[in-house]
Order: structure tokens, then sequence, then C-alpha cells
């Protein structure tokens, strides 16, 4: 599919965000900050999404057509191809080695069951199946039959909502930054950002770091610590490169703005 082609993803935020993009390579012993649960959850969703996409076709499918198109785009192939049209690739961080090749359809496949994961956990279900029946055909929403229409959720107003009206006003949300964000967001480096930002709120950073490899090519990875929870992680040739990345990610992840 081309990329011109693509319905615009629902976006993912704070700790979901990285953990979804935080390879299990980098997972640290005792702790849940990788994306393996998430991908977990997602392929179960996205199964539950393509089913209900392909249940709802007019005229109706029978259960085995159901299942056979089902399968035909539950393969590592069509996932991979999805991740890699929306660049999740670039974003994850991952400890490099011989062993894994994080463009491989396997793995692919994983990143992109693990956004699904993340997108099911902070917009529900119904921006899932409305996003995937999208993905799965651009004329989705014309195709939606009376019994979906008559079970969309109800809004506060009485008014029903359906599932791609919910996933279009999700997606046509004007973005505000404060002003005050916006100084901040012009300027590149972000470990001292952080502090500064931290010790205006009185909050407690703390950063861990790990190292692997030969004394000569060590690789660095650095966990930024917040409340006892992983806001930000980076990896790199040296220790200040590392703790860099990391930063960026927490000043993200906490909210305090875009980053570059």
């Amino acid at each position: 599919m081309a990329n011109h082609s693509l319905p615009q993803k629902p976006e993912l935020q704070g700790t979901t965000l990285l953990s979804v993009f935080t390879h299990p390579s980098l997972r640290i012993d005792g702790q849940h900050v990788d994306n393996s649960r998430y991908t977990e959850l997602g392929e179960t969703a996205l199964a539950a999404a393509v089913s209900v996409h392909f249940f709802h076709v007019d005229p109706p499918l029978s259960a085995i057509e159901i299942s056979n198109e089902s399968k035909q785009v539950l393969t590592d192939e069509k996932l991979a191809g999805w991740a890699q049209a929306y660049n999740l690739i670039q974003n994850l961080r991952y400890l490099p080695s011989t062993d894994l090749d994080v463009r491989s359809p396997k793995e692919a496949r994983s990143l992109f069951s693990a956004y699904a994961g993340g997108v099911l956990l902070q917009h529900g279900p119904a921006v899932l199946n409305a996003w995937i029946s999208h993905l799965i055909d651009p004329n989705s929403a014309h195709k939606i039959t009376s019994q979906q229409r008559h079970s969309s959720p109800v809004h506060a107003n009485g008014r029903a909502i359906k599932a791609e009206e919910q996933y279009i006003a999700l997606n046509q949300r004007p973005v505000t930054p404060s002003s005050s964000n916006g100084s901040i967001q012009k300027q590149k480096t972000y470990l001292p950002l952080v502090n500064q930002m931290a010790s205006q709120q009185h909050i407690a950073i703390e950063y861990i770091a790990e190292s692997s490899g030969p004394p000569h090519s060590l690789t660095w990875v650095i966990q930024c610590i917040v409340d006892g929870q992983v806001v930000g992680s980076g990896r790199g040739g040296n220790k200040q490169a590392a703790k860099e990345q990391a930063a960026k990610m927490a000043f993200h992840s906490l909210g305090w703005g875009e980053v570059d």
C-alpha cells in the first residue's frame, strides 16, 4: 500500500509510547518496560479487529469466508508492510545484535502488533477497529451495515457515534502546544532541559546505566526513572549520547513538548 493512501494512525502518548517502541532486547530484569506485553495484546486485538471488519461488510460473508479473508490480512508480510509504511521501525529502540534484524517480517509484525495494543489501551476498540478497517479497505466507512451503525456507542448528548466518526475526530483534533513549551522545543539538547524542568516542578530524576560488549566498543543503555517508572531510554556508543537519548524520550513522555 502506497504511503499516500494510508489512513492517519491514532497517536500514542506517555509511557505507552515509550514501551511500544522499546524492543525486548532492552529489557531489564524485573521490569516490564519493553513492548512484548503490548505485542501479545495487539495480536489478539488485531485478530478481532480484522474479523469485525469482514463480519460487517455488505453483503455479509459466511463464517468460512470471514476466516479465510482474515488469514490473508494477518500475515507477517502484510502487518510488516504496514509497520514499514508508517515508518514505525525507525522509531524503535533496540540493542544491536548480529542475531537481530528489526526489519525482518517477524520483527516488523511484532512492532505493528505492539502499536495496535497501545491504540487499544489508549483509545479503545472502536478507534482501533476503525483504523484497521480503513487500512484493509479505504472505502470501508461506506460499507458499514445498519446493524453496526445501530450498535455504535452513544455520546453524552444521546447521539450515536459511529466508529469511523470517533477515529476521524480523534485524528483531527488540533495540537495547541503552550508557548512555554514552544520556546523549549527549538533547542536541541534535551538533558539540561529535562533537568531544568524537573527542578522547576520538584520532580526527582534518576538515570540507570548499563553497558555491554568489549571494553573498546561498549554499548551503553540508559533509562530515565521518575517515581519508579521508566519515562525514557536510550542507547549509544558512549554514556553521554545514551543519556541524551533517554532525556529526549523523557521530555516527550512527561508531556513537556514535542521532540525533533
